[in-house]
């Protein structure tokens, strides 16, 4: 790259593989010959989304000096890293190039997923506690728990026991899914590279297991009971007479 003008640089790539995000760059001449160049740079793992590349504004480069780079805008939107670029030409006019930049979304740490999850069930299954031992209280009251009226009351409080239970497995289980996440996060990673096949295929039964446990916990829930009366004995509003039934 010395006595050579920017487009050059069009030869020189850097890019980030994917789950890894570009934590430093510099241009050096080390460990080439006397008249060539290349780019060092450093890549770090981190959680991130598919990568997707964005290509900014063309801008007069071929055939100056490397004071022209100044017109270029290589970046990322809000939310993104940079993950690569590498310089091109193509959709220019003859005298002008562009850099491609590639660039991923960062992806919500795995430990963080589920918090409003967590908040939802814990809330529901605190709320159906309390109505669990408030029909039990009542059951317990009771001088015939026996009776139709007993049946209906234990009724009650077992199946606000059983949405306790419910919700409180799907509050425990979230911890399961985010392990699923780290897991398919992992596989998604490592299933690229030919030599760590197996390591892929234990993270992928890994995610399947924990996302399979989560999705029992987080299934429909109980039924709520249904009451049953002995024919005849609801009490319905008298009727009213007519003419026709004094005549």
């Amino acid at each position: 790259m010395r006595w050579v003008n920017s487009e050059y640089l069009d030869r020189q790539t850097v890019r980030c593989p994917q789950g890894m995000v570009l934590s430093w760059f510099k241009y050096t001449s080390r460990g080439c010959w006397w008249h060539e160049g290349r780019y060092e740079f450093e890549c770090r793992h981190g959680e991130t989304a598919e990568q997707n590349h964005r290509d900014n504004k063309c801008e007069i480069l071929r055939g100056e000096r490397l004071e022209f780079l100044d017109r270029q805008r290589p970046k990322c939107e809000a939310n993104e890293v940079m993950t690569g670029f590498q310089l091109f030409s193509d959709g220019c006019n003859q005298n002008e190039m562009r850099y491609r930049t590639w660039c991923s979304k960062l992806q919500q740490p795995w430990w963080e997923w589920g918090r409003e999850n967590e908040a939802i069930y814990q809330r529901k299954y605190m709320e159906h506690w309390r109505r669990y031992s408030r029909w039990l209280a009542k059951y317990n009251e009771l001088s015939i728990p026996s009776s139709m009226s007993g049946q209906r009351i234990k009724d009650k409080y077992m199946h606000h026991y059983k949405m306790y239970e419910h919700y409180k497995n799907a509050y425990e289980a979230v911890a399961n899914e985010r392990q699923a996440i780290k897991f398919y996060r992992l596989w998604r990673r490592f299933r690229s590279y030919p030599t760590k096949s197996s390591e892929a295929q234990t993270y992928e039964e890994s995610y399947k297991h924990f996302h399979n446990l989560y999705l029992r916990a987080t299934g429909n829930p109980p039924e709520e009971p249904k009451a049953t009366y002995p024919t005849g004995c609801i009490l319905t509003p008298p009727k009213k007479l007519t003419y026709a039934d004094v005549c």
